[in-house]
């Protein structure tokens, strides 16, 4: 009987992680953007142009630049109401609100026990999940006490890329995906080859390797090739389970979803 209930348990997950994730197309939109950010739960685009990040919705236009903190390197729109807006070549991070005023500037190089940061994004309440060049490892930066409230051990290979949520952080490199929680815990290792760029929407994992998009939904051990009709992709963006790629001259978006036997 053990035996039986071991081998239904190993169909059930092979069965699971073999499901097939389709794309449908479900509309587009033209966009002249040098960089295509995402498009928020309230169906707002961001987007850059220049040095300046822009949110557009059917209201108005918003925009934020701060030209002396250098190239912008990310925009994080995990929470449209404290957008994160990432200058690794000053060190800085900077929140922002929902029309895109400037709420909170930490830099990096100021603060206490100061730290180089090669990647920021948003976490719980007012924190920052960072990843710090010169200890190697990710931490959990509240930014109203400006101090470091969690970190992970040491991490040997430094991450390419890394997407987040409230709780949870994805760090890409070269040969794996890692999954930590808010204690600063390694939860999992994926290995991976080839990826380049890594979103994530509620657990939802959707990688690019210059060539296919690879997805992988929460109870999937793998990521699968998503089947999805060839068209150039300069930038993406995942949110709620819908794909936004942009090609350089408009953005196409597409709903994920499980296949049905």
């Amino acid at each position: 009987m053990k035996t039986q209930f071991t081998l239904l348990l190993l169909i059930l997950s092979l069965y699971v992680s073999a499901q097939t994730v389709i794309a449908n197309q479900i509309a587009e939109f033209p966009l002249e953007a040098d960089r295509f950010v995402g498009v928020d739960d309230y169906g707002s685009q961001y987007y850059i142009q220049g040095n300046t990040l822009l949110k557009k919705n059917k209201q108005n236009t918003s925009q934020y630049s701060a030209l002396q903190l250098g190239p912008l390197s990310t925009v994080d729109i995990l929470n449209p109401l404290k957008i994160t807006a990432f200058y690794q070549a000053s060190n800085t991070a900077v929140i922002l609100d929902n029309t895109l005023s400037e709420i909170k500037r930490i830099s990096f190089s100021n603060i206490d026990n100061f730290r180089n940061v090669s990647h920021a994004a948003t976490a719980n309440d007012r924190r920052l999940w960072i990843y710090n060049i010169d200890l190697q490892q990710l931490e959990i930066f509240d930014y109203n006490i400006q101090r470091i409230v969690q970190a992970s051990r040491p991490i040997t290979t430094s991450p390419e890329a890394m997407t987040s949520n409230f709780n949870f952080c994805w760090l890409l490199t070269s040969s794996s995906m890692s999954l930590y929680n808010n204690y600063g815990s390694l939860l999992e290792t994926t290995p991976v080859t080839e990826l380049q760029m890594l979103k994530q929407y509620n657990g939802h994992l959707l990688s690019w390797d210059g060539k296919d998009f690879m997805y992988k939904t929460p109870n999937q051990s793998d990521f699968q090739k998503l089947e999805i009709p060839k068209i150039p992709v300069k930038q993406f963006s995942l949110n709620n389970e819908i794909l936004y790629i942009y090609d350089g001259r408009k953005v196409t978006s597409f709903q994920l979803k499980q296949a049905k036997d």
